[in-house]
């Protein structure tokens, strides 16, 4: 054990003096390279600092001796005088052997190289110009000063500029000569590793970019490469003998044939702007070394900018300018219905425009795959990938200004022509509405004049289109059968089908939702506010105040022929059913309007409440505005319709007052003919002995018989609460004719008291079919009975069984004091005929000794407002 554990201590210190060396070591290290780390840092630094120096002065001497042999060059053409054919050696026409400039500009695999060095040369002309500006700027020396520039080199360094001018253009010269050849050779744009046979040489078409984009930053590249495309792939556009765009005859326009061919036109630029999209992706923007314009913007995006702005915005013959002409050949047709075909056109060409502009923008959007696909793969987490990371940053900043630009162009094509068709669609609308009207002999009044905004006007803008009210004539409202005309169904309809064709074009040309904005908020709200005063101020608003003017207050001067034959059909009492059946048609067409173009909390209806509510914040102001216009369209045809029913109201009154005096006076309540009717005694002083042959008068059965058949009419054509309001206000106007003739005129008998007590009834269960507040006919029942009760008991009717007023069991408590007496002076026995005239009956004055009364209230005038219906006990 002690040997183990020596052995054991042995390799403890051991491993011990092992770590501490290791640990010596480490610090050792360390220390070195703390001390030598910041050094060799240093000298790194210093070394690429070395570098780019030397790789400065190598190009600074490539540039210097280049400029010696440019030099050269042009001082042994003017020594010479020997005009060197630059253009000519350039192009290839003179034989390699023959050439006298460097065959850095003469051979075409050097044709990258040899832009670059003249890039630089210009660069430094292009710096003596500006250093010479800015010395004659700064006051510099004047030659005789001593400070002025040798004449000779002067004259050298205008020789070297001349030849490297003329270099520069015989070289752009031909590259572009190259490029256009190779595009117009064609081919299928194949842009994968191994094209197939046919494919586009597009590589040595990027290789030739690059060169070219090193003059004037490709402009002259740019150019060409627009117009070949124009001219190659657009040959409906922009060929010599370009034909309209509609081939329909002078006489005619075929709209299904310019819808054809503005499809087939849109799909044309849609399929030649995508496919060049992808080839400008690659030819102009995938190299490493990606030439940039002045302004920093990605050649690409210029490139494709360039393209459309040609395609779509050339002033001759570009999309727009082409739109314009087949607007204008339809407006020469000089036909008003020529607006229709030009209205359609303005949906079809934004709506084929639309899906043009939304398909160059998926197709702007697949260039970044195109063009920074390499980048995407290969990218890393270094200096090398931050870069690309930069690069792919900035093809997605091209991109989304390529389109904004696409947007802008959209908006231009669209937004020139929305006023146009704003204005042709108000105009149309309002044609079409009226149109529907003077198609079934409706003839409409003159509108008033307005006076139109002086200031637009000045200003060179186009006022927009206020369509004129014209109502429909009142006159032959009065004459003719609306029914059959003005309200009839399909001429009820037509509007609102024409006022929902505007609002979804208004919606295809706009845009919906939040898209649309302000503007669609504002379009929507006119042509919504324009149908309020259509179907309001010239439509419905005329045939209702008719309907009123229609009705003729005043009843027949000869007493109705008593009784009615309930066989045949009842009299109207000068409301006929007409009047209710257009009231309920009217209401139709108000609920038809309000559901078809208003349409709230209809989710997919597309019409104005959903339309102004998806815009959201942006058409707060078109909301309030329409809904204002919709309560003041209802406001204003229920005040008329009021009126109206109010009239009706009337007329039914006065016709009621006309059966109960004129036809009720004229016999008695059984029947028979009164011979003294002159006798004011009324139809209910019925001599004792007569037969009861009728439960009704003639008077009230006939009246009743006509009362049934109009609630009929008006049941259909009024809401449960207008009908309520009506009968109850026709109930208190048949009691309010009634109960004052009884009391001012009538005398009831016992026999008499009958039949009025059934005509009470009657009067009563008619009152009944409608309404809520009918109590005044209880209380009529109740006084009734006051004439048939004999004297002796009138006194326990009138204060109760019990003799206490306060009980509340007799008519003065219930009814009244006043209101029983006057009723119970209406008895036949009440007064009687005595020498010295009329007087009270002995019974008379002791019943009103005994109910203490002191004064008769049916002895001097009576106060019949008492006895309104309206009076509450």
């Amino acid at each position: 054990a002690a040997e183990a554990e020596d052995a054991y201590q042995i390799r403890l210190e051991a491993h011990s003096l092992f770590a501490r060396q290791a640990l010596q070591q480490s610090e050792s290290i360390q220390s070195q390279f703390r001390t030598n780390g910041r050094a060799a840092l240093q000298i790194g630094h210093q070394l690429e600092f070395a570098e780019s120096k030397r790789r400065q002065c190598q190009s600074a001497s490539i540039l210097i001796r280049r400029w010696w042999m440019m030099e050269s060059l042009a001082e042994s053409e003017q020594v010479t005088g020997e005009t060197l054919r630059v253009e000519e050696e350039i192009r290839g026409t003179i034989s390699a052997l023959s050439c006298k400039m460097d065959p850095l500009f003469t051979v075409p695999e050097n044709s990258l190289e040899a832009s670059k060095a003249l890039k630089q040369l210009r660069a430094v002309c292009k710096s003596r110009g500006n250093a010479a500006a800015s010395m004659s700027a700064a006051g510099g020396l004047t030659p005789a000063a001593g400070g002025g520039v040798d004449p000779m080199q002067k004259r050298r360094f205008d020789w070297t500029e001349d030849l490297i001018r003329r270099t520069s253009k015989a070289l752009e010269y031909r590259l572009l000569n190259d490029f256009t050849k190779i595009y117009s050779r064609g081919g299928v744009y194949d842009f994968s590793e191994n094209p197939r046979k046919g494919s586009i040489n597009w590589t040595e078409l990027r290789e030739l970019a690059q060169a070219l984009l090193l003059f004037l930053s490709g402009k002259n590249l740019i150019d060409r490469y627009v117009e070949m495309v124009i001219t190659s792939r657009f040959p409906e556009l922009f060929s010599p003998a370009q034909k309209p765009i509609s081939s329909a005859s002078k006489n005619e326009f075929d709209m299904d044939a310019t819808r054809s061919e503005l499809s087939s036109l849109f799909h044309r630029v849609s399929d030649v702007c995508t496919a060049e999209f992808e080839l400008i992706a690659h030819v102009f923007g995938s190299a490493s070394e990606r030439a940039q314009m002045a302004n920093h913007e990605e050649m690409t995006l210029t490139v494709a900018r360039s393209l459309l702005q040609r395609v779509i915005s050339d002033p001759r013959k570009g999309l727009q300018a082409r739109i314009s002409d087949l607007l204008e050949s339809i407006d020469r047709k000089g036909d008003y219905f020529a607006g229709a075909k030009k209205l359609d056109t303005f949906v079809v060409i934004h709506e084929k425009a639309a899906g043009l502009f939304h398909l160059l923008k998926e197709a702007s959007e697949k260039m970044i795959s195109h063009q920074d696909e390499d980048m995407i793969r290969n990218r890393r987490r270094t200096i090398e990938g931050t870069n690309d990371n930069n690069k792919i940053e900035s093809t997605h900043t091209a991109v989304t200004a390529l389109k904004q630009f696409l947007t802008s162009q959209e908006m231009a094509l669209s937004s020139g022509h929305r006023r146009s068709y704003l204005n042709l669609e108000l105009r149309l609308l309002h044609h079409h509405c009226c149109e529907c009207l003077e198609n079934i002999g409706c003839p409409l009044d003159f509108p008033t004049r307005h006076n139109p905004d002086v200031r637009e006007a000045e200003k060179g803008n186009l006022q927009d289109y206020l369509a004129p009210v014209l109502p429909i004539n009142k006159k032959y409202l009065l004459k003719c059968d609306i029914l059959s005309g003005p309200l009839k169904s399909s001429v009820l309809r037509q509007p609102l089908i024409y006022a929902t064709d505007s609002l979804a074009r208004t919606r295809l040309m706009f845009g919906a939702g939040s898209k649309g904005g302000e503007q669609t908020a504002r379009v929507i709200a006119k042509l919504y506010a324009q149908m309020c005063n259509f179907y309001g101020t010239a439509y419905l608003y005329p045939i209702v105040e008719s309907l009123g003017d229609r009705l003729n207050t005043n009843p027949p001067a000869t007493a109705p022929n008593l009784p009615f034959d309930e066989n045949d059909t009842a009299p109207d009492l000068g409301v006929p059913a007409q009047f209710w059946v257009s009231l309920e048609y009217v209401h139709t067409a108000a609920k038809s309007f309000d559901r078809e173009l208003w349409a709230e909390n209809r989710p997919g209806s597309a019409r104005v409440w959903e339309t102004l509510y998806e815009i959201g914040p942006q058409g707060s102001s078109s909301m309030s505005a329409s809904r204002s216009n919709r309560l003041r369209f209802y406001a204003d045809l229920e005040s008329r319709g009021e009126a109206a029913i109010g009239r009706a109201l009337r007329t039914l009154s006065e016709h009621i007052r006309w059966i109960i005096v004129s036809g009720g006076e004229a016999m008695f309540a059984t029947g028979a003919n009164r011979f003294f009717s002159s006798q004011g005694s009324g139809p209910y002083a019925i001599p004792r002995g007569d037969a009861l042959e009728t439960p009704n008068s003639p008077a009230v059965k006939g009246l009743c018989f006509c009362l049934r058949s109009q609630f009929v009419n008006i049941q259909a054509a009024l809401t449960p609460q207008s009908l309520s309001a009506f009968w109850t206000a026709l109930s208190m106007r048949l009691y309010d004719i009634f109960v004052p003739r009884l009391l001012q005129h009538y005398h009831v008998t016992t026999v008499g008291a009958v039949i009025l007590s059934r005509d009470v009834e009657s009067l009563r269960s008619v009152s009944m079919l409608a309404g809520s507040n009918h109590s005044h006919w209880d209380n009529l029942r109740e006084l009734v009975t006051l004439y048939m009760t004999p004297p002796i008991a009138l006194e326990s009717m009138l204060l109760g069984p019990d003799g206490d007023i306060n009980s509340g069991k007799g008519l003065f408590k219930r009814i009244g004091r006043t209101q029983s007496l006057v009723f119970m002076s209406r008895r036949a026995d009440y007064r009687v005929k005595t020498n010295q005239g009329m007087r009270k009956a002995t019974w008379v004055v002791e019943l009103l000794e005994k109910l203490q009364v002191i004064q008769d209230p049916s002895d001097g005038n009576i106060n019949l407002g008492y006895f309104a219906a309206e009076r509450k006990q």
